[in-house]
Formats: C-alpha cells, sequence, structure tokens
C-alpha cells in the first residue's frame, strides 16, 4: 500500500531541502514588528491583569498564605498526626493568620481616622504660615485665597470617607478569600502523596 506524499504548499507537505542542503528558508518578522507586537501583548497581558485584579490579588495571597503554613502541616504528619487533623491545623492557621491581617488593617484605618482630627490644626497653622510667607514675598491676596483652598482638609476627609466605603465593597472578597483559602488548605494536605505517585 503506498500513500501520496502532497506536493508542496499543501498542507501536510514535507519542506524540500535547497539545492544547497542548508534546509528550507524561514521568513523573519522585520524587527520593528516583532517589537510593537511584544509591546502589543505586555499591553494586553497589563489589562487583562488589570481587570481580573479582584480575582488575582486573593488567589494570589491565598497561594502565598498556604505555601507559607505547608511545612507546619508536614511537621504534623511527620510527627504521626492523622491527615484529616493536619489538614484541620493548617486550615485554622490559614485563617487565623488572614483574621489577624484584616484585624490589623482595620484598626489601623480606625487609628488614621481618630488621629487626624488632631493634626487639623497644626495644618491649618501651616497653611497660614505658608500663606504670610507667600504674601510677604509678593503673592497677591487672590493667588492666596485660591491656594490655600486649594489646600482644605476636607478634601482629605472625603477620600477617607471613600476609603471606607470601599472597604465595605472588600467585604465579597474576603468571603472569596476565605473559600479559595480553605479549598487550598484541604489541597495541601495530599500533594506530597500525589507528586510521589508522579514520579
Amino acid at each position: 500500500m503506498t500513500t501520496s506524499v502532497p506536493g508542496p504548499g499543501v498542507v501536510g507537505a514535507v519542506p524540500t531541502p535547497l539545492a544547497n542542503g542548508a534546509g528550507p528558508r524561514r521568513v523573519a518578522l522585520p524587527r520593528a514588528l516583532a517589537i510593537l507586537l511584544g509591546a502589543a501583548a505586555v499591553v494586553v497581558v497589563v489589562a487583562g491583569v488589570q481587570a481580573t485584579a479582584w480575582l488575582i490579588g486573593p488567589a494570589f495571597m491565598a497561594l502565598v498564605v498556604v505555601i507559607a503554613v505547608a511545612p507546619v502541616q508536614g511537621w504534623l504528619r511527620r510527627h504521626g498526626w492523622p491527615g484529616w487533623a493536619t489538614t484541620l491545623v493548617v486550615v485554622l492557621l490559614v485563617y487565623a493568620i488572614l483574621l489577624g491581617l484584616a484585624l490589623g488593617i482595620i484598626i489601623s484605618v480606625a487609628r488614621l481616622a481618630t488621629e487626624l482630627p488632631q493634626y487639623a490644626s497644626a495644618a491649618q497653622g501651616l497653611v497660614a504660615s505658608a500663606t504670610e510667607r507667600l504674601a510677604a514675598l509678593g503673592v497677591g491676596p487672590e493667588q492666596l485665597r485660591q491656594a490655600a483652598g486649594a489646600l482644605d482638609l476636607g478634601k482629605l476627609a472625603g477620600v477617607l470617607g471613600a476609603l471606607l466605603s470601599s472597604i465595605a465593597g472588600l467585604a465579597s472578597n474576603f468571603t472569596f478569600l476565605l473559600a479559595l483559602l480553605l479549598f487550598l488548605a484541604v489541597e495541601s494536605g495530599g500533594t506530597v502523596d500525589r507528586m510521589a505517585s508522579i514520579a
């Protein structure tokens, strides 16, 4: 039984060597086109990462936390703990770390909100001192009023309010992160056995 070999230019054709035996010639992209395509690929990847930041951020955080506590699970297994108990300890440890991080962020933002009003009078004094120095240097009163109006601390309070409202939006991300941490911690328990069966 013989099969026909497709001719050149046909899908599945075997490239024929050149007369001097050098092999088929490859057509290279111009350097400018290669750079342009590379830059476009970088833009697409960055835009994709930014669009899915709500997913990538918690996923990487969960991965880092689970990797950080994985040695605890190995130590417990080496000391004779059953698999279910090591998984339970790892899940509890991961949740304790996440709870500690969340409490640290909440306490820090709350302390910032309580400390900021104490510095408002000092900041107003700095603005008044700068305004007096600028007036001594010949800056007009209208320009000084515009500059002093631009340095309003009420705008900073608005930014803090927006920050606190965005923390409420983090609750859904926190729930997603908890579920992801649970699944990663449970799956990390059998990783050593699966890797051993593959090898």
